[in-house]
C-alpha cells in the first residue's frame, strides 16, 4: 500500500483516522505474512501462470526475474492457508513437496541473494519452528516448513554426485552453470525429477554465449504465443527486459546500461543470447544461404567434392557440388560418432551419400593431419581410409585462408555458397562458431568446428579467387590467367612498322 505524503496531508482528520487505521491493518498483515506486498509485473504473471514442467524466465540485470523464480519456489511449498489469495492461482502443488535451488556459488550467491529473500517473503508461521533460525539447518543446507515441504541448497561448484540420490519435485536453477560440467548438473538434476514427474526451472541472464540452455531451453521454446512469451509442449519460456520491470527509475536504468558494451545491453539489458566473442562466419543468412534439395539434375552437372574431417570421437563429412559459376553447394553431411566414426564404417556411410546423390567421380579432401594421426588400429587414419575404398587428397589447412574464403562466398552478390537445408548440424555449427579474442592475431575457438573445418577444405580445394574488375576497364601490364588484353591497349606497338623497326 504506498500513500502520497502531500495527498495524506491534505485529508480531513475523519479521513485520516480511516487511512491510519488501514495502514495499521496492513502492516500487521505484512508482519503475518510477507507474500502479500508480492505483486508480480506482467511478465513474472506470465511465469508463475504456466504449468509447464520446463519454465524458463531469462531476463536482463534487474528484471526481476530471480525475485519471480524465488515467489515461485515459495508459493509451491508453502502450505496453501499461507498462499496469500492473490497468489493462490499460481500454486500447482498442493502435497508437501521437495524443492532444490542450485546457484553458483554458497557464500556470493545463496547467503548473499537468495536467502535475505527468502527471509523477507516466506510466512513465518509457514516455517518449521515459527522462524528462520529454526527451520533453517546450515549443515545440511535445508529449509524446512510445517507441511513437510523443504528446500534443499546445492552449488555449481559442487560434484554431480553431490547432486544425486534425492527425489524431488522442483528444481530451480538460479543462472546457468557452464560447459560440460554444467550440462551434467542439468542431467542429473533432471534425473531427479522423474519420480513425481517435477518441475524444473532456470531463472537466468544468458551471459555464456550459445551454451547448453541455449539449445535444450532457447532453441525449444516454440511459438512466439504472446511478446516475449515462448511455449513448446512441455516447455515455457518467458523473456524478460529490463523495461519490464516497474520499480526501477528511468536513471537508475541508464545509468546501469552506460556502463555495458552493445554486447552486454543485449544480454543483461533484454535477457538475449549472444556471442560475446563474436560469430566467425557473421554473413550467414537464412535466406540468403539455405536452399531446398536441388534436383539430382542439378547435381549431376556440377563437379563433386567431399570433405572429411576425421576423429576418433566424431567424424563430420560434407558433401558437395561446384557448378558452371564456381558456386559451392554443400547437398548433405554426415555427422558421425563413436562406432561410426571408425574410417571402414564411416567409408561405408559416405559410398551410401554418394549413391543417394548420384555423385560422380567425387574428390575426397580430407584434413592433412590424418596422415599423422593413428586410428584404433594404429594405422594412420588417410591409409585407413585408402584401404577402405576412399582415396583422398590432403585439405589446405591453414585455418585463416580458409575461414575468409568461406567468408568471401558468403559475401558475395549473389552468394557463392549454398547450404542444403538438411544440414542440420553444419547450421548448429555456424551458430557456435567464435572468433577467440583471447588469443593473439586470427583464432577461432576450437569446438562445434567439424563440419565447418572439412567446409573449408573444400571452398579451398577451388577458391574464388579475388573480385576483379571488368577487363575493357583496365589496362593490364602483366599476366593473368584467362584473360588477353584487348589489343587496342597496347599503344606500344606500331604496326605500320617491321619487327625490327622501321628502317631508315
Amino acid at each position: 500500500m504506498i500513500i502520497d505524503p502531500a495527498e495524506y496531508a491534505k485529508l480531513p482528520p475523519d479521513e485520516k483516522k480511516e487511512v491510519d487505521k488501514a495502514l495499521a491493518q496492513y502492516a500487521k498483515a505484512v508482519e503475518q505474512n510477507p507474500l502479500v506486498t508480492f505483486i508480480p509485473h506482467p511478465k513474472q504473471h506470465e511465469f508463475l501462470i504456466s504449468n509447464k514442467r520446463y519454465k524458463g524466465l531469462f531476463g536482463g540485470n534487474r528484471s526481476g526475474k530471480t525475485e519471480g523464480s524465488i515467489v515461485n519456489d515459495i508459493i509451491q511449498c508453502c502450505p496453501d492457508e499461507n498462499v496469500p489469495e492473490h497468489l493462490k492461482q499460481y500454486k500447482k502443488w498442493h502435497q508437501p513437496i521437495n524443492c532444490r535451488i542450485v546457484v553458483p556459488k554458497f557464500n556470493e550467491n545463496h547467503e548473499q541473494v537468495i536467502f535475505p529473500k527468502l527471509k523477507s517473503l516466506i510466512p513465518k508461521a509457514a516455517l518449521k519452528g515459527g522462524r528462520w533460525e529454526k527451520a533453517f539447518s546450515k549443515q545440511r543446507r535445508l529449509l524446512e516448513f510445517t507441511n513437510g515441504s523443504t528446500i534443499q541448497f546445492l552449488t555449481f561448484e559442487q560434484d554431480v554426485d553431490a547432486h544425486a540420490g534425492a527425489a524431488l519435485h522442483l528444481v530451480h536453477f538460479d543462472e546457468e552453470p557452464e560447459g560440460h560440467h554444467g550440462w551434467e548438473l542439468y542431467r542429473e538434476n533432471q534425473v531427479r525429477l522423474i519420480d513425481y514427474a517435477g518441475d524444473f526451472v532456470l531463472s537466468m541472464t544468458p551471459l555464456l554465449g550459445m551454451s547448453w540452455a541455449y539449445d535444450e531451453f532457447w532453441e525449444k521454446r516454440g511459438e512466439e504465443v504472446r511478446p516475449g512469451v515462448f511455449e513448446a509442449e512441455k516447455l515455457q519460456i518467458v523473456q524478460v527486459d529490463m523495461d519490464d520491470n516497474p520499480h526501477l527509475s528511468e536513471e537508475a536504468k541508464q545509468d546501469m546500461i552506460a556502463r555495458w558494451s552493445t554486447e552486454e545491453r543485449i544480454a543483461r539489458k533484454s535477457g538475449q543470447f549472444i556471442h560475446f566473442g563474436g560469430l566467425v562466419y557473421s554473413q550467414f543468412d537464412t535466406d540468403k544461404h539455405i536452399i531446398q534439395d536441388p534436383t539430382l539434375k542439378h547435381v549431376a552437372e556440377m563437379d563433386h567434392v567431399v570433405g572429411i574431417d576425421p576423429g576418433i570421437n566424431t567424424t563430420a563429412v560434407v558433401f558437395c557440388g561446384f557448378d558452371k559459376d564456381n558456386t559451392l553447394f554443400i547437398l548433405d553431411e554426415l555427422y558421425l560418432h563413436d562406432h561410426e566414426a571408425i574410417p571402414e564404417n564411416a567409408a561405408r556411410l559416405i559410398r551410401t551419400k554418394i549413391v543417394e546423390w548420384g555423385l560422380h567421380d567425387p574428390v575426397f579432401v580430407i584434413d592433412p593431419t590424418a596422415r599423422n594421426r593413428a586410428s584404433v588400429n594404429a594405422d594412420n587414419i588417410e591409409a585407413a581410409y585408402q584401404r577402405a575404398g576412399i582415396n583422398t587428397i590432403w585439405g589446405q589447412n591453414e585455418v585463416e585462408a580458409g575461414v575468409f574464403e568461406v567468408k568471401r562466398r558468403l559475401e558475395s552478390d549473389p552468394p557463392r555458397i549454398l547450404i542444403n537445408s538438411r544440414c542440420t548440424n553444419w547450421r548448429f555449427e555456424q551458430t557456435r562458431y567464435r572468433v577467440d579474442t583471447k588469443k593473439a592475431g586470427f583464432a577461432v575457438i576450437k569446438d562445434h568446428d567439424h563440419l565447418l573445418d572439412a567446409t573449408r577444405y573444400v571452398a579451398m580445394y577451388r577458391p574464388t579467387g579475388p573480385i576483379r574488375e571488368e577487363p575493357d576497364k583496365v589496362f593490364r601490364s602483366s599476366y593473368i590467367p584467362d584473360f588477353e588484353p584487348p589489343l587496342k591497349d597496347q599503344q606500344y606497338i606500331d604496326l605500320e612498322a617491321a619487327p625490327m623497326g622501321s628502317f631508315s
